[in-house]
């Protein structure tokens, strides 16, 4: 492995073993470790929530990319559309240009249906 490598895996791998680390100091003091376990007990349900996130994010970014991608600046590639469907899940503000979005997809499903 080389430097550049060995270097590159430490950065992506430092924040995660930092916050797990400091989670571990935690578990000792009494007050903070109620957190903590709470946080180790959730955490398969966690991840579960995670990967429904990201599973749901994708899809809709799909629908959004395939059907409105030329007509919609929002959706153009593939990319806008994963960031404008994920700013919409986290930001309700965010929902205006995906709601453009959705709104194009229905157009076209009306325009195609017989």
């Amino acid at each position: 492995m080389t430097n550049n490598n060995r270097n590159a895996n430490l950065i992506i791998h430092s924040p995660s073993t930092f916050l797990l680390r400091l989670l571990a100091v935690l578990t000792f003091q009494s007050r903070i470790s109620i957190i903590t376990t709470t946080l180790v007990a959730a955490f398969s349900d966690l991840v579960h929530l995670l990967g429904l996130t990201i599973m749901v994010t994708v899809m809709f970014a799909t629908a959004s990319f395939v059907i409105s991608g030329p007509s919609n600046e929002n959706s153009a590639t593939f990319n806008d559309a994963m960031y404008r469907v994920f700013v919409g899940m986290i930001d309700p503000s965010g929902w205006t240009k995906v709601r453009l979005s959705l709104e194009l997809i229905e157009r076209w499903i009306d325009r195609t249906s017989i």
